[in-house]
């Protein structure tokens, strides 16, 4: 996208939407870059605008196969009932997170601490994607599209919250995708104070979930 290269870029694109259904997030910043580009001056628009509908095709192709092999070409999405998985607006996971902890019965209950663990990475990576577009690691115009990829799918990945008591279950896993606010962590980096604080807080935490695998209790 950056080099202009849009049949290129609408390649990969489809590809990644065939890989996973986030995919398809990549439509935002293909839209922003090529209006960028083109001095968001309709006149400058060229036939090759129209190969951002390509992008549809990765998850035409993938209907179609469900619906040869399932006979339901939706059957991808049908099947998050079995997660009690339903389309909301992004942040209600985060909020019923929240609520979880509150009624919980206890503050160290299993209740509670599976949801902070779920909840604080969402927090965090969105906190990361924010200084994206502020603050004095912010990305600059020419690789704004950066940023917003990041913002896209990090709302993207809260559409289908789980339904239990853990909504955000799976999330910060799939959210490892933004890897603009990995850019923005380090540039914060440089700073090493920062850089302590976090290499001592990232590793016990690390040392404490590798702990849980290890003995075969449950982690996020």
């Amino acid at each position: 996208m950056r080099h202009g290269n849009w049949w290129l870029a609408v390649l990969f694109a489809c590809l990644s939407v065939l890989t996973r259904a986030t995919g398809i997030c990549l439509l935002i910043p293909f839209c922003y870059e090529y209006a960028r580009q083109h001095d968001f001056n309709p006149r400058h628009i060229r036939l090759d605008s129209i190969s951002v509908c390509s992008i549809f095709a990765g998850l035409g192709i993938y209907a179609l196969y469900c619906y040869l092999r399932f006979r339901d070409p939706l059957a991808f999405s049908h099947a998050e009932i079995l997660w009690n998985r339903k389309l909301t607006l992004p942040g209600y996971a985060i909020l019923r997170s929240i609520k979880a902890i509150i009624i919980s019965p206890a503050p160290l209950s299993f209740q509670s601490l599976r949801n902070i663990l779920d909840l604080l990475p969402v927090l965090f990576l969105g906190t990361l994607v924010v200084l994206c577009f502020v603050g004095p690691w912010k990305f600059p115009r020419a690789l704004s599209v950066y940023a917003i990829f990041g913002a896209a799918f990090f709302l993207f990945a809260q559409l289908f919250p789980f339904g239990g008591l853990y909504p955000l279950e799976s999330i910060p896993r799939y959210l490892l995708s933004v890897f603009p606010a990995f850019i923005i962590l380090a540039g914060m980096g440089k700073n090493r104070t920062i850089d302590a604080g976090y290499l001592l807080i990232s590793g016990s935490l690390l040392f404490i979930l590798l702990a849980q695998f290890l003995t075969g209790h449950w982690i996020t």
